[in-house]
């Protein structure tokens, strides 16, 4: 097939923040044939703006919009920059928010609309997971594609009878295998950077600090460990609105052995540092992290709230958040004992992301040119 000049796609975050979706997306921007495609990341103005330089080198653009919340100046903006940039696909990565862009696009005359849902919800969200189930309705009117991480984020947002239908796309999220790759040599910079006895064991987690995460209760599962192993750690990397919080909760309940980082731009080193890797979720679409721990060699804990379709390993575990911290502690004291760094397995390519950047570009170029 010759491509008689680049497909042009708006690729509209919902909020950047160092997270799981903006990095699948900026993971699929490197890999994909830049000969082909061009990417431009619309982000609101209150985003945390990364890769900004990496991305117009790459031959992308970032455009900054209003907040999504503030509905009509949102959409007039939109409205004006896609009769401007004639985009050939608008792709929405904002879950149960994404009709609103892909309704601009529609009336704007865009022809290829996707609608790409990267998570979940939980009752435990209260008013966020409230709005979710409202506007869930929507996300198949104004789009023509319908994407999806997994069966389980497919299904929640647009529902059972359009999944089994057929008309659900699943993009796995992407990762680059070598670079998630485990490093003996860059485990001990790692520990040392941290102060981290070389002995000790080392609960891992990366993730935005948010009531998604489920912070609280990792707390309490380490709390629980500590009194069966006092060489355990407890590292915890990323930024977010509870970050304060946690941090009071570590000091109200006297925990040693906690380590914060906050927002690091390699996250990929840090896992070396790491003996398994605790995701206690209340949700999730598909944990970009959870696999690229499992890359990496390391033993995964996953909430059952997790798919199943996060399995890399068959060692990676599942655990109940309805059990005990207590109970999640002795998976990963039990673990501990058995000494090993690193779980050594061949991995399915499912999730490699020259793979998916190949698949992704194939349905752009199908929509387009079909």
């Amino acid at each position: 097939m010759i491509v008689k000049r680049k497909i042009k796609v708006a690729q509209i975050i919902g909020n950047v923040a160092e997270g799981g979706i903006e990095m699948m997306i900026m993971n699929l921007f490197r890999y994909i044939n830049r000969s082909e495609v061009e990417f431009h990341f619309l982000v609101p103005n209150t985003s945390i703006i990364i890769n900004k330089e990496e991305i117009e080198e790459l031959g992308g653009r970032v455009i900054v919009t209003p907040k999504y919340n503030h509905y009509f100046k949102y959409k007039k903006f939109l409205k004006e920059l896609f009769l401007k940039e004639k985009y050939d696909v608008v792709h929405a990565n904002m879950n149960a928010l994404s009709f609103i862009p892909l309704k601009v696009a529609k009336k704007c005359g865009i022809n290829i609309r996707v609608s790409h849902c990267h998570s979940t919800s939980h009752k435990k969200e209260h008013i966020r997971h409230l709005i979710k189930e409202l506007l869930k309705p929507f996300s198949k009117r104004y789009a023509t594609h319908l994407f999806a991480c997994s069966e389980k984020a497919g299904r929640w947002l647009y529902g059972d009878k359009a999944f089994n239908s057929g008309n659900v796309i699943i993009i796995n999220n992407g990762i680059d295998f070598n670079k998630y790759k485990y490093d003996e040599g860059m485990r001990r910079k790692i520990r040392n950077g941290l102060s981290i006895p070389n002995n000790a064991k080392v609960v891992g987690h990366i993730g935005r600090f948010m009531t998604q995460k489920n912070h609280p209760y990792l707390i309490r599962i380490f709390t629980e460990l500590l009194k069966v192993n006092s060489n355990s750690y407890l590292l915890l990397v990323g930024s977010g609105e509870n970050l304060d919080s946690i941090k009071d909760m570590v000091t109200t309940l006297n925990i040693n052995n906690v380590i914060f980082t906050g927002s690091v731009t390699n996250a990929n080193d840090y896992y070396q540092a790491m003996d398994c890797f605790c995701l206690p979720s209340l949700y999730e679409g598909l944990p970009v992290v959870g696999v690229e721990a499992q890359i990496n060699g390391l033993k995964c804990f996953f909430s059952n709230e997790i798919t199943e379709e996060a399995r890399l390993l068959e060692e990676t575990e599942f655990l109940k958040l309805s059990d005990s911290p207590l109970r999640w502690a002795t998976s990963i004291d039990n673990f501990f004992k058995k000494n090993v760094i690193r779980i050594q397995t061949s991995l399915k390519n499912d999730f490699d992301i020259k793979m998916i950047a190949s698949k992704l570009l194939e349905v752009y170029r199908h929509a387009l040119y079909n």
